[in-house]
């Protein structure tokens, strides 16, 4: 065959080829749900086709925030029946609140969390990637333990060990450094693999009228029934089935302390939902439940079971 076709033929075979070879780093999806992490060999592109020792290609999870909105401001937020101030206020949503966010017109957004379904001026909002930066600076965090995994005094294995923690221990988090999480173990900076948590932050549905004055009429229930409840002279109280004692921020002081609120009587409080800042150790961190003093949230534990540990001043 004259020389002349075989190169014209070779010519043809590889621009053919050419369209199915690229580097494909670039054609993977952009909406990829994928945890962090790399990939250098066998990747996937859109064609279906793998093409081995490429540069490795950082995939980051998508957030779950897209499509959600927080408060901008602390406290709570009105939500309004109509995009209208004067339509009547249906209910609340609070500065850590996920809102699902429905609709957005006209300098008004419409969103739904819990039982709330309503209006509220958009400015009032910051939306999904801004939203979830503003809960992780906002809202208090603890790492949940999703597998046996050894607690480190550095953000590095060769540091000394501190301790063990199994499935199902949590730890309150401090800040997260690559790929490992600051918490507070005894009382102290520590470290784990994040791959070895799955972190939880402190969030609150919306409430409707109806549910925030029969929660009001329930503590004002519980306090008549109660009376004082614990206090620093008694030391110990028993109610509806569970021990009560305090531990002092004298003595163990939580990370959070600077954030909440101490009352007339020396008793902490979540500034949020006005609660009493309590640890349970058989309770996930984050309940409301109600005590002797009212309504509590745990935001602690390392105490008895069945025991409700108030966090005073004293």
């Amino acid at each position: 065959m004259n020389t002349k076709i075989k190169i014209g033929i070779i010519i043809s075979i590889i621009a053919l080829l050419i369209p199915s070879i690229g580097f494909a780093g670039n054609q993977i999806a952009s909406n990829t749900s994928v945890e962090s992490g790399s990939i250098q060999n066998n990747v996937e592109s859109k064609d279906g086709k793998f093409y081995p020792e490429q540069e490795s290609v950082t995939l980051r999870k998508a957030s779950d925030w897209i499509g959600y909105a927080m408060p901008v401001t602390q406290g709570s937020l009105d939500i309004y029946a109509t995009n209208d101030t004067q339509s009547g206020v249906v209910g609340k949503i609070f500065s850590n609140t996920k809102a699902y966010v429905v609709e957005i017109k006209d300098n008004w957004t419409k969103i739904c969390s819990g039982n709330v379904i309503g209006y509220t001026k958009s400015d009032t909002l910051l939306y999904d990637n801004s939203a979830e930066a503003l809960m992780i600076k906002r809202c208090s965090a603890v790492a949940n333990i999703i597998t046996y995994t050894k607690v480190y005094a550095k953000d590095s294995k060769k540091s000394d060990v501190l301790g063990e923690v199994g499935v199902t221990a949590q730890l309150p988090v401090l800040g997260k450094e690559d790929n490992w999480t600051k918490v507070l173990f005894n009382n102290n900076e520590a470290y784990v693999l994040s791959a070895k948590t799955s972190v939880t932050y402190d969030l609150r549905d919306g409430q409707t009228l109806e549910e925030i004055e029969g929660a009001a009429a329930q503590q004002e229930s519980v306090e008549e029934s109660a009376g004082s409840g614990l206090n620093m002279i008694s030391g110990v109280n028993f109610f509806n089935g569970r021990r009560e004692t305090y531990y002092s921020s004298n003595v163990l002081y939580h990370v959070n302390t600077d954030n909440w609120v101490i009352d007339s009587e020396g008793f902490y409080h979540e500034p949020v939902t006005g609660a009493y800042v309590v640890a349970a150790s058989d309770l996930s961190y984050g309940t409301i439940f109600y005590g002797s003093k009212g309504k509590c949230i745990v935001l602690d534990c390392g105490c008895d079971p069945y025991t409700t540990d108030y966090y005073v001043a004293w």
